[in-house]
This record gives C-alpha cells, sequence and structure tokens, in this order.
C-alpha cells in the first residue's frame, strides 16, 4: 500500500514515515504544498495523510483541487486544527477522516487501514425512493434529471440506510460500518456528514429522504 505523508514538520514526518514503513507500507514524504501536489497528480496512493496548513498551497485547497479533478484517494486530515468549523471545512472539501494532534500512533493506523479497505470496496446496487435514485457504484443521487455528486463517506451512509430501508440506524451502527473503528460516542462527526448530504438532497428537491429518530439515530422510511 502506497501512501503520501503531506506534513511540515520534519520531525513529525520522519516519525510517521517510520511507524508506517513498519507497518508494511509504501511512504512517500512531501514538506510543502507544490511537492505534495506535484506527488498527489504523479503517482496513485492508497491514502493520503494530509496536514491543514503547509507552505505554499494549503491542505484544504490540495483536497479540493484533487476532489474537483475527480480523484477519489482517501484523504485523512491529522492536523492541530481542532475546532468545528475547521472539521465542516475539511468536510466540505473532501477529506474522508480527521485526526487532531496530538494523536495516537495506533488510532492513526487503525483509521488509516479502514479508509483504504473501505475504498477498495466497491458498492453494486442502484435504490430509489421517493424520486431519488441513488448510484453506489458511482457515488451519485439523481432527482428529475439532476445529479448531486457524493463523498465516499456521504455515499457510504447513504448507501447503509438504503440497506436498512423501514429501519431505524443507530448512531454506533454509522460509526462501526462506515469508519470501521470505535469511535468516541460523542462525536459530531457524522451529524456533520449527515448534514452536509442531506444539503446535496435539497438542492435537488425539498423532498425528504433521511429521517432523524433524535437521540437514537436516523433512517429512510419504507416504500408503501
Amino acid at each position: 500500500m502506497k501512501i503520501l505523508i503531506v506534513e511540515d514538520e520534519k520531525r513529525l514526518a520522519l516519525h510517521l514515515a517510520t511507524v508506517l514503513s513498519e507497518n508494511d507500507y509504501t511512504v512517500t514524504v512531501a514538506t510543502d504544498g507544490n511537492s505534495a501536489w506535484e506527488h498527489a497528480i504523479g503517482d496513485a496512493f492508497d491514502a493520503i495523510i494530509l496536514d491543514w496548513l503547509l507552505p505554499e498551497i494549503s491542505g484544504v485547497e490540495i483536497c479540493e483541487r484533487l476532489r474537483k479533478k475527480g480523484d477519489k484517494t482517501p484523504i485523512l486530515f491529522l492536523t492541530a486544527q481542532s475546532a468545528i468549523h475547521h472539521r465542516i471545512k475539511g468536510f466540505e472539501v473532501g477529506a474522508d477522516d480527521y485526526l487532531t494532534k496530538p494523536f495516537h500512533t495506533d488510532e492513526l493506523l487503525i483509521r488509516l487501514a479502514s479508509l483504504i479497505r473501505r475504498s477498495h470496496q466497491s458498492p453494486i446496487s442502484i435504490y430509489s425512493s421517493k424520486g431519488f435514485t441513488f448510484d453506489a457504484t458511482k457515488d451519485f443521487v439523481y432527482y428529475d434529471g439532476q445529479s448531486a455528486e457524493l463523498s465516499q463517506k456521504e455515499s457510504a451512509i447513504l448507501n447503509l440506510l438504503f440497506q436498512n430501508q423501514g429501519q431505524m440506524i443507530p448512531k454506533k451502527t454509522f460509526l462501526s460500518e462506515i469508519w470501521g473503528y470505535d469511535f468516541d460516542p460523542k462525536t459530531n462527526t457524522l451529524e456533520v456528514y449527515i448534514r452536509m448530504l442531506r444539503g446535496k438532497l435539497d438542492q435537488l428537491s425539498s423532498t425528504k429522504l433521511i429521517y432523524t429518530k433524535r437521540g437514537e439515530g436516523y433512517y429512510i422510511e419504507d416504500e408503501v
């Protein structure tokens, strides 16, 4: 597995490279935005570990540029920017996960492995409800001739909802199934993604698709 580490703190970059190499990853390191961008578009990686604040080009801009090019390489932000508006911004530009500094190496390895494993899974189903059509193979949702592209996490959330249509899915199930590890039950990561997913659906239609059972989870109504 090939990993691109983008980190301008050279000591931390070296530590990350050493840890990942010891866990059988092939590692490329970039310490500024320009070199990171050149590596990202010039080679294929199984995942990118991306710092937020970088010389020349910020990590946010790199992530946004890659997504606009259609690049779906899993991206994990590793950053000291821990405020909720930073998390939301990171997810909005297409990040798949977000880990704040300081962090535990074991957690980073688990999150990274989960991102890579899930990115290699190929959904094969097309679902429809209330006029919406969801193509999980292409990460697109359609309504009345219009379409919206979804991030991998948004697509995974909608896929899980459709697979269990008519049933309420608890928050812990989303966190376990989609993120693939034990998540802090107090985290609002899922809520952030649900908000962004609903925003994209609202742009297509005022028809409500995703319902909330307050304090418990989310569901799509069964078709009558």
